[in-house]
């Protein structure tokens, strides 16, 4: 982790425990307190409850939880450069039907703090065992699948990162001669 992505985590957390102490709500360790007031909006605008023609209203709420190994995130340098060891990351999905969520803002805060609550619970299991619990939380209102691997071809990696630099110099090759043109 990098010096300013462990600042900013220990800052949100620090801010979210304040926040969850002002608030009488619990204190967490890898998650930081939800912050609802976008979902309140989307809500409010693509919600069942919503103005909106049907078709245009959202259909589900997806959650997802991810844990890097001993806690480490990937950052931007990392992901680019490579500067790491291969590694698992956990990433989990949960879905729920936005029909089943609370409509009130207040009682939504309190669904999305109890899920945050099992987000904790599900990362502390797996730094304390190293197997992420996929099925912890399941649900009848959920959907979720069975763990899979997914690998990266370093050849694939290479071959999209030369294709976005060919076709960015092709692009501004010929936005530079459009552009001498007109003027």
């Amino acid at each position: 982790m990098t010096i300013s992505q462990n600042l900013y985590c220990r800052k949100r957390k620090a801010v979210s425990h304040v926040f969850a102490k002002k608030k009488d709500l619990p204190l967490l360790e890898h998650v930081t307190l939800p912050r609802t007031g976008a979902l309140d909006v989307v809500m409010k605008i693509l919600g069942p409850d919503s103005d909106q023609a049907e078709c245009d209203k959202i259909e589900r709420i997806v959650d997802m939880t991810v844990a890097y190994p001993g806690g480490r995130p990937l950052d931007l340098q990392t992901i680019v450069f490579g500067w790491r060891e291969p590694c698992h990351t956990h990433v989990h999905y949960r879905s729920w039907s936005i029909k089943d969520l609370p409509r009130n803002p207040e009682d939504l805060f309190q669904w999305m703090v109890r899920l945050y609550q099992e987000k904790e619970a599900m990362l502390d299991a797996y730094y304390k065992t190293g197997k992420f619990p996929h099925t912890m939380f399941s649900d009848s209102s959920s959907t979720e699948n069975e763990p899979r691997s997914i690998h990266q071809d370093p050849l694939r990696f290479v071959l999209l990162h030369m294709f976005y630099l060919v076709s960015s110099y092709m692009f501004f090759r010929i936005l530079s001669t459009v552009s001498a043109v007109m003027f």
